[in-house]
Order: C-alpha cells, then sequence, then structure tokens
C-alpha cells in the first residue's frame, strides 16, 4: 500500500542542530511503506524529482517497520549537524528506518536546514529512484524568515496538495504544533 496525500502531516521542525522534524501518521502505515523527505525546495519543473526539486539539497527515505505504524503515532527524524539520520516513535517501539541517499551531486552528507528558512516536502514514486522517478507529492512545510531564506531557495515554490498538508509557518525556525487534528494549510497562530 502506498502513501498518500492526507496520510501524514509534518508537526515539528527543529532548524538548530541537531535538525529533526517530527511527522504524525494520520492513517496507519504498511510494514515496508516508504517516502522520501527533501529540504530541496520545489522548482516547478515537471518530469523526474532531479528536476522538480533543487537536486543539490538532501534527501532521506523512511522505511516503516515490519509492524507498521499505527495512525495517530509520531515519527521523529533526526538529521543534519553532519551525524547519522536516525529515526524514533513517541512512546518507542520499533521506528523503521531512514537512509541518506545521494543528491544530485552525488553526495550523501548534506540533509541540513538553514536556519533562515527552508522547505521539507514528503513525496513517493512510483517508479524509479528518489531523483529519477516523477514525485507524487504527500505533504510540505516551508519555515523561516522568508519562506527559504536568501539565494536562490528564494526561486522556490509552494506546492499544491490536493488533499495533502501544505504549511507555511514564517518568521520561524523551530516549531512544534499542538493542534495536529488541523495541520492542513493552516497559519502557526491557528496552529499553536
Amino acid at each position: 500500500m502506498a502513501i498518500n496525500a492526507g496520510d501524514i502531516a509534518f508537526v515539528g521542525v527543529n532548524a538548530t542542530d541537531p535538525d529533526q522534524f517530527a511527522i504524525l501518521a494520520l492513517n496507519a502505515i504498511a510494514a515496508g511503506d516508504s517516502f522520501y523527505v527533501t529540504d530541496g525546495g520545489i522548482t516547478g519543473v515537471s518530469g523526474a524529482a532531479s528536476s522538480y526539486f533543487r537536486a543539490t539539497e538532501g534527501f532521506l527515505q523512511y522505511i516503516a517497520p515490519a509492524g507498521g505504524i499505527a495512525a495517530g503515532t509520531v515519527i521523529l527524524i533526526t538529521a543534519g549537524g553532519g551525524s547519522t539520520p536516525s529515526v524514533s516513535l513517541n512512546g518507542g517501539g520499533s521506528a523503521g528506518s531512514v537512509t541518506l541517499r545521494a543528491n544530485g551531486g552525488s553526495s550523501t552528507n548534506n540533509f541540513s536546514f538553514s536556519t533562515s528558512g527552508d522547505s521539507l516536502t514528503a513525496y513517493r514514486v512510483s517508479s524509479g529512484t528518489h531523483l529519477t522517478g516523477t514525485p507524487v507529492l504527500i505533504a510540505f512545510i516551508s519555515f523561516g524568515v522568508t519562506p527559504y531564506g536568501t539565494g536562490s531557495a528564494q526561486n522556490s515554490n509552494i506546492p499544491t496538495i490536493p488533499d495533502g498538508q501544505v504549511l507555511n509557518v514564517t518568521n520561524l525556525d523551530n516549531a512544534i504544533f499542538t493542534n495536529a487534528a488541523n495541520v492542513y494549510s493552516q497559519s502557526i497562530s491557528a496552529l499553536s
């Protein structure tokens, strides 16, 4: 079974090392189901993920554990700061695995958030790899001073994900959302 828009939502982000993000399973995730997360801004160019996202950024792959993930579970992924990515669950238990994937420059060590602005996109591909497959968007969050900070990342786009989460949290580089039932297209004031 594939993970689709509306199955997960970002509910927290920490851009101060170690970089972390939390994902709420809104629906059960079956054993072995997988999705990717990138901090590469969305270019909007159709086709392969290597064109759709800024491919020089970081890419992670999450794979659910043998018993799957129950709806209502929060998945915490720690990455960045030069450390090996790790995953844990609220309440403990088998969390699955998270693996750093090569980016368009063949580098596998650059999953790191900017404290002046960044974005995270969860997606899957129906065939191919995290870079060669066409992305199917699942959830999105942007955060920071000017969503994406400075430089070429500002040319990134905020996507439309029918039935999925699109969350734009400005002026924050660390946030936890306490009203997780309403994590779709909300402002931070509506979520806190």
